[in-house]
């Protein structure tokens, strides 16, 4: 950890933190017709973890899959560390000890506690790989290698990844809690945003994939932890999906996205299980984007009540207990390009976001939900990507190096 970093990690004055700032409003959409088949001509069965091109595996479940665990804890010791990337270093995602992104073309994994960097895939096997995860006995990607983006599985210590799902259109968005995987699918129709859904399968479950919603919205944004996955969602906007050029000023009025829930848990997949009723955690008349969770919170992007012109460039940090209460303006902030926004990220009691003030190089910021003590994690970052949380330890991607922070959180002493 640098001296540079530690020292900047003070207290400031540019995040305002307002506790209880509105009422609770939890409503709930069924998701209609959610289906675990898939019916036509026109697609092959899913392929799930039942078909490999590796006879060894007989198609069996991946090894030592389990439940997902409790997020609001991570019980790896994580070591402080610095990884040098390139430019285009992307997709980053962190659980269980590792830390897997794509570099190069190249999907790779670092191992927290060794140090050791391994690529898994090479850029020479790989098509454009993406949305990394990792699960328990391998990682899983989606990958354009065949034509268009479908999920494949690579076992540890396996070299040749596995198809998991192959369906016409992109399957990517994926996000992982243990051995569950959901993902946004583009099967159905001409795969637009209105056609995009979610579905999920469990890896310990082999032939277990279903769809999670099954309408005529877009969906967006995945992201699974605790058993529940949460998700943008336009419902409740008149055109059912997001509009609008992201280089033109932002329209308030145009996107109604809100936040949504699915709980996804290992008996959703037992048959005749009918998928839950999809819960909006977030139903304010503005949009609401990019969630993410622990299974206990969630925390969101919010545009609502931003003035002046134009809204896209300022925003707030939401949060609110998935099983009910107020939500919670943790902060403001604020980016001048779309294409820079970031989801938050929670785990237990600690909260993380980007903050940038127009024309400045952004930085993370966060709180302990506790306390409510807005701090400077890191100083100016530049060039960042993404921001990752595991129980107390931050990582971050940015412009030449992956950082591991354990107990980011702390106090300087």
């Amino acid at each position: 950890m640098s001296t540079r970093r530690m020292m900047s990690r003070t207290a400031f004055g540019f995040v305002t933190l307002v506790v209880g700032c509105s009422s609770d409003v939890t409503t709930a959409t069924t998701a209609d017709g959610a289906s675990d088949t898939i019916g036509g001509d026109a697609a092959e069965p899913i392929s799930d973890a039942t078909t490999s091109n590796n006879d060894s595996h007989d198609g069996a479940p991946i090894a030592d899959a389990s439940t997902p665990d409790d997020a609001t804890e991570d019980p790896t010791t994580w070591v402080s560390q610095t990884i040098a990337v390139s430019a285009d270093a992307c997709c980053l995602s962190a659980d269980a000890g590792r830390v897997v992104w794509v570099e190069g073309g190249a999907l790779r994994r670092l191992d927290s506690t060794t140090g050791l960097v391994t690529v898994l895939v090479a850029a020479a096997e790989a098509g454009t790989p993406r949305d990394p995860a990792t699960v328990p006995g391998g990682v899983v990607f989606a990958d354009d290698r065949d034509g268009d983006y479908d999920l494949f599985l690579l076992r540890d210590g396996e070299t040749v990844p596995e198809p998991l799902v192959a369906a016409p259109g992109d399957q990517d968005g994926l996000t992982a809690d243990g051995s569950i995987l959901v993902w946004l699918d583009r099967r159905k129709g001409e795969g637009g945003p209105r056609d995009t859904e979610l579905w999920a399968l469990d890896l310990a479950q082999p032939g277990s994939a279903r769809a999670l919603t099954d309408d005529d919205v877009e969906q967006d944004s995945p992201h699974l932890r605790g058993g529940l996955v949460v998700f943008t969602d336009y419902s409740h906007d008149p055109d059912g999906e997001h509009l609008g050029d992201p280089a033109a000023p932002f329209n308030q009025d145009e996107n109604n996205a809100d936040i949504a829930s699915i709980v996804v848990g290992a008996t959703l997949f037992e048959p005749s299980t009918e998928v839950p009723t999809r819960v909006f955690l977030s139903d304010d008349p503005s949009k609401q984007a990019r969630p993410a969770t622990d299974g206990t919170t969630v925390v969101w992007l919010d545009w609502r009540g931003i003035s002046p012109e134009p809204k896209y460039q300022e925003f707030h940090i939401y949060s609110r207990a998935v099983a009910g209460g107020a939500e919670r303006l943790l902060g403001k902030t604020s980016w001048s390009q779309p294409q820079l926004w970031r989801r938050p990220a929670v785990a237990g009691d600690y909260v993380a976001w980007v903050h940038d003030s127009v024309g400045d190089a952004p930085k993370i910021v966060g709180t302990r939900l506790t306390d409510s003590t807005p701090i400077d994690l890191t100083g100016t970052v530049v060039d960042l990507r993404a921001i990752e949380l595991t129980g107390g330890t931050l990582v971050w991607m940015a412009g030449a190096a992956i950082e591991v922070v354990p107990d980011a959180f702390l106090p300087v002493r």
